[in-house]
């Protein structure tokens, strides 16, 4: 193969691999989990130090309760893209959720050096402080975080936890209710379910 075909061969798979990141994002954006999974995975296969397709596919699977791949995932996008935020707050919630709260908090830590103002920043911040039981704590930062982004799930899901603890049941059903419109098959699903059939 002469040289100028196979560097025409290359910048074409280049090219449709940073297409196939870019269809995982948009498949993350629409909430279909599965297919977001599957598309990363395949970029992965093909190009393991795909920073991007790592993190899409780390937070796919925080989404479907894979959480141990998923702190896997994002710790080595974290590691091939020189710890920005995007993928440090990323790894911070997959941690939080595989109850791995000492690293957690030290990503989270890492992540708000490396950009305070993230728009993640209130959400993980406060799913930490309900996954420590801290609830007076994690009201503020995630009552922030669904203001500025309504359709963020996994705040609506740890506020829920929160009023439940604060018996505010009012609160814990109007943000269950909607992270149960935003993700019907989570794997939390059945849970936030048993806290509603609980005060009705």
């Amino acid at each position: 193969m002469r040289l100028g075909t196979w560097f025409g061969s290359l910048v074409l798979a280049c090219a449709a691999l940073a297409a196939d990141v870019e269809r995982g994002k948009s498949l993350l954006q629409s909430r279909d989990f599965k297919a977001a999974e599957s598309e990363m995975q395949q970029v992965v296969s093909s190009d393991t130090e795909n920073a991007p397709a790592l993190r899409y596919l780390g937070i796919a699977r925080i989404h479907l309760g894979k959480n141990g791949e998923a702190v896997q995932d994002l710790k080595k996008a974290a590691a091939l893209d020189g710890g920005t935020a995007d993928s440090r707050y990323a790894l911070a919630l997959a941690q939080i959720e595989d109850k791995q709260f000492g690293e957690a908090e030290t990503t989270l830590r890492e992540a708000e050096q490396a950009q305070g103002d993230h728009p993640d920043r209130q959400s993980v911040q406060g799913a930490w402080f309900a996954a420590q039981k801290r609830f007076k704590e994690a009201v503020e930062p995630l009552e922030a975080a669904v203001a500025a982004r309504p359709d963020d799930a996994i705040s609506h899901y740890y506020l829920g936890l929160a009023y439940s603890s604060l018996r505010r049941p009012d609160k814990m059903i109007k943000h269950f209710e909607q992270f149960l419109r935003l993700e019907p098959d989570s794997p939390n699903a059945n849970r936030v379910k048993t806290f509603l059939r609980g005060v009705r």
